[in-house]
């Protein structure tokens, strides 16, 4: 269990703090297990706190979530286009109703609260489970008709001032 490790290191959740904040933003959804029925969203992470707990803003579901007052099975999948890694973290979340919780996370004082959050909810997701892919960057791969012609085209068409220039021949 990541809490039971954790509390030991704080490299590790030191670690995966640095990794979730490059990335910023996952996939949240319930997980299989769970009889709770959440919409996926797109989130983006507040805060990791030391405890090992991710804490973000969902669209308040058309149902009306915060009177469960429960704790249910979650992933997020992090994930973005052009960086080496992806994180799947599994946890338990839970919706957070105080006020001065809401307000140290967010920095929304409790006067503009029930303006700006009507349609939000504070999600808090303890990290049971964490499951890191790093992978090699691979060069790109070149095609080899395509640097043949390439090394054609500097051979015969490169000049040095110009950087390119094209020949003009004369017929007859």
């Amino acid at each position: 269990m990541l809490k039971r490790f954790m509390s030991s290191t704080h490299s590790n959740l030191d670690f995966l703090r640095a990794r979730i904040y490059e990335i910023k933003s996952a996939l949240f959804g319930d997980s299989d297990k769970s009889d709770f029925k959440i919409p996926t969203s797109i989130i983006s992470v507040l805060k990791v706190d030391n405890d090992g707990n991710l804490w973000f803003l969902i669209n308040q579901p058309e149902y009306h979530i915060a009177c469960y007052g429960f704790s249910f099975p979650a992933n997020l999948s992090f994930y973005r286009k052009g960086v080496n890694f992806s994180l799947s973290v599994q946890g338990m979340a839970s919706v957070v109703l105080d006020t001065s919780i809401i307000n140290e996370i967010t920095g929304v004082d409790e006067a503009e609260q029930k303006a700006r959050m009507e349609n939000l909810l504070l999600m808090k997701v303890g990290m049971q489970y964490v499951n890191y892919c790093e992978w090699a960057v691979r060069p790109p791969r070149t095609n080899k008709f395509k640097k043949f012609f390439a090394v054609m085209a500097k051979l015969f068409f490169y000049s040095e001032e110009a950087g390119f220039r094209q020949r003009e021949y004369q017929m007859g």
